[in-house]
């Protein structure tokens, strides 16, 4: 039986979580299946925590009943094992804390909110999240972006949040530019220490020395940026950043994929997905299938990665 507890600053997790894709039918329906098999293959080799429903995963495209019941597969594979953080999303404040308190009646352990995409003052992004934090009781994960046109709140305000709703402890750093440096100035900042944890994305390296200890990654990539993370953890830095280089090389080809096809066709290759499918409303993903060369130098990028996947290697298309 897993031990953590999202307020205690020695269990908070730590390492790689992994934000949950949506597996889809040709009906652009859930492939639940699929996703039943990513989830439990996380779990078995070591996400610290386990994300389901955040708008990156075609969330608007989804119907109620359908994110309910990821959620609810979620909890019933982790239970125990992994703490599950509910990534709520709705098209008002008043729906947002009604989905974040379903979420935590369900089970979650923590809640992440989707910023309804009308909001186009960083005031009122900030309003949605403490709102959110104050209905419920388990801690809440904030992002520094969020909003029609992205907005990015400023690392003054994000340092005050945890003193202003206490259940604001963790934050995701994913501003487009600077976000390492940002990382380093929140902590420094008066109240940015109420963070137990603060997450980035890639580079990992830059952001592990900047002080983050939570690294998101999907399930495609989770086993090589937990090999970063070991390497960190064991003080060879020189292999982290080697295996961080290449990690980035992946990441810029064809700009990872375009949108939502950047994960799934490696889901697809590892075998836990049945399908690449995108959800057909979301046109702005653009890619949808890749070439015969392209097939062939995705396969080279992922080439140096292979000694870091276990049980779903990512293997070329036959």
């Amino acid at each position: 039986m897993a031990q953590f507890d999202l307020f205690d600053p020695q269990l908070a997790p730590q390492g790689v979580a992994t934000l949950l894709k949506t597996p889809l039918l040709e009906n652009d329906r859930v492939d639940f299946a699929s996703y039943v098999r990513q989830v439990e293959h996380v779990v078995d080799v070591g996400t610290c925590l386990a994300i389901p429903g955040m708008r990156g995963c075609e969330t608007w495209t989804l119907s109620e009943a359908e994110r309910i019941r990821c959620l609810e597969l979620t909890l019933e594979i982790c239970s125990g094992r992994v703490p599950v953080c509910a990534a709520v999303a709705a098209i008002s404040i008043p729906d947002s804390i009604t989905a974040a308190q379903r979420a935590e009646k369900m089970g979650a352990d923590m809640i992440a909110v989707v910023i309804p995409p009308w909001i186009r003052r960083d005031v009122d992004i900030l309003s949605c999240v403490k709102a959110v934090a104050d209905s419920v009781s388990v801690p809440n994960l904030v992002h520094s972006v969020g909003g029609a046109g992205d907005l990015v709140l400023s690392t003054q305000q994000l340092a005050k949040l945890p003193a202003e709703s206490p259940n604001i402890r963790y934050l995701k750093e994913e501003a487009p530019l600077g976000a390492v440096e940002r990382v380093s100035e929140v902590l420094s900042l008066p109240g940015g220490e109420g963070y137990l944890r603060i997450m980035v994305g890639s580079p990992l390296v830059l952001g592990y020395l900047a002080g983050a200890r939570l690294f998101m990654a999907s399930a495609d990539v989770v086993e090589p940026f937990m090999a970063i993370i070991n390497a960190m953890e064991s003080g060879d830095i020189t292999k982290a950043r080697r295996i961080d280089a290449h990690i980035a090389a992946l990441q810029h080809f064809r700009g990872y994929i375009k949108g939502q096809f950047n994960n799934k066709v490696i889901m697809k290759r590892c075998g836990i997905f049945t399908s690449a499918r995108c959800a057909s409303v979301r046109s702005e993903v653009g890619l949808t299938e890749l070439t015969s060369d392209e097939e062939d130098e995705l396969t080279e990028l992922l080439r140096p990665l292979m000694p870091y996947y276990t049980k779903y290697p990512p293997s070329p298309p036959a």
